[in-house]
């Protein structure tokens, strides 16, 4: 299950980072080192969920910091695209259509993002690049989330025996609702 999650993050990512490259100065050069990152990122990474979320989280907190880096948003959706392809080699697809299929994504969407300039509005940018921080973050830390309750709940033994439930579904649900709500409070009061 978290291998598809990681898959889906690929491909977002790419997609939400190569949407950057209708904002870079240096296209030539920035196209040649984002083919060179899709090769290293299918043949050298592995993609793991840890790995490929830290990535994500730190590329989409820089860019949206620093939204005029179009550069490094592109080389990192190279990374992303060919990090999808590892994974969808590893599921059984091909190498040549899998490779063919990653590299598709980023290079159709910097196409489109460099041809049409209201194809990915800043704005729109801003908000796939928050959505994949996020998605990143989850991936990143949900294993070791799902781990630790894990723990909690084999070490949570009933006297009576068997294992006793650490905490219900209300509180994940509650701590969803509250930090997402918390967020979006301190994100209206800032305008």
């Amino acid at each position: 299950m978290l291998g598809y999650v990681v898959a889906l993050l690929c491909v977002l990512s790419a997609a939400a980072f190569a949407a950057g490259y209708g904002a870079a100065r240096h296209r030539v050069a920035i196209a040649i080192a984002t083919a060179v990152l899709f090769v290293a990122g299918g043949l050298w990474l592995e993609p793991t969920p840890t790995r490929v979320g830290v990535i994500v989280i730190l590329a989409a907190g820089v860019l949206l910091k620093w939204p005029r880096l179009g550069g490094l948003a592109t080389g990192v959706a190279g990374l992303m695209a060919g990090l999808w392809g590892s994974i969808l080699t590893t599921q059984g697809l091909p190498v040549v259509p899998a490779w063919l299929l990653a590299a598709s994504l980023p290079s159709v969407t910097a196409f489109l993002s460099a041809r049409h300039p209201g194809f990915a509005p800043t704005a729109l940018r801003e908000e796939a690049l928050l959505m994949v921080g996020v998605l990143g973050l989850v991936v990143a830390t949900g294993l070791a989330i799902s781990a630790g309750w894990g723990s909690a709940a084999a070490l949570n033994l009933n006297p009576a025996g068997g294992v006793r439930e650490v905490a219900g579904v209300w509180v994940m649900v509650l701590s969803g609702v509250s930090v997402t709500f918390g967020g979006w409070h301190s994100l209206r009061r800032r305008r």
